[in-house]
Formats: structure tokens, C-alpha cells, sequence
């Protein structure tokens, strides 16, 4: 795990951390990372037979030794995630730019398509 602290931001307040989980097999993992987050945050709830979103009405499980199946392989359970980070992370790291401007915003493309 990766402990990110944005020093200065021109568009946001500085000071905003937050956890990069890493896999030595994959690197980094956008689903461990947004679920670490969202953990600290008080937005996930469960034990280790499983974790479910506060936000999901009807409470779908996943695991943290399967995360990445459990999602890759339930989309109403990656829509709820996506559905429960973006305002959260618009607000802490702001929107992506747009086409045709500087920046790459392919590192948030799962959140935003």
C-alpha cells in the first residue's frame, strides 16, 4: 500500500490523503484502492464472510480475497462502488478534464464511462 498526500492543489484543498493499494502481480488496483477509501469513510460495512456497500439497498457481498473476481464478475456491484465513490472523489480530487485538454484522465475512466 502507497499513502498518497496531495501537497498543493490549485483546485482543490491541499493536504488530501489517501491509500494506493498495490499487487506485486497487477500493480496498482483502482477496486482495492476506491474500497480502502470508502472503508475509511465509513461507507463499507461487513466482516470477513463479507463486505457490502451502505449505500447498496439490497446488500451485495464481496470478499477481500476475491475483491477483483467478486466485482469484475457482479457489474450492479461495481455500479454501486462507482456509483458511491464519484461524488466523493470529485469533490476531494476534482472532475477529469476534458477531451482535448492537458491532462490524462485514463487513470479515472472506470469511474466516469
Amino acid at each position: 500500500m502507497n499513502r498518497v498526500e496531495i501537497i498543493k492543489s490549485r483546485t482543490n484543498a491541499d493536504g488530501k490523503v489517501f491509500n494506493l493499494i498495490y499487487d506485486k502481480v497487477k500493480g496498482h488496483s483502482a477496486i482495492r484502492s476506491t474500497v480502502d477509501l470508502l472503508k475509511e469513510l465509513g461507507l463499507v460495512s461487513g466482516n470477513k464472510n463479507g463486505y457490502y456497500f451502505t449505500t447498496d439497498p439490497d446488500k451485495n457481498k464481496f470478499t477481500l480475497a476475491n475483491m477483483e473476481e467478486d466485482f469484475n464478475s457482479n457489474p450492479v456491484l461495481y455500479k454501486v462502488m462507482t456509483d458511491t465513490a464519484k461524488p466523493i472523489l470529485e469533490e476531494d480530487l476534482g472532475t477529469p478534464p476534458s477531451e482535448g485538454t492537458r491532462g490524462d484522465s485514463s487513470m479515472m475512466s472506470g469511474f466516469y464511462d
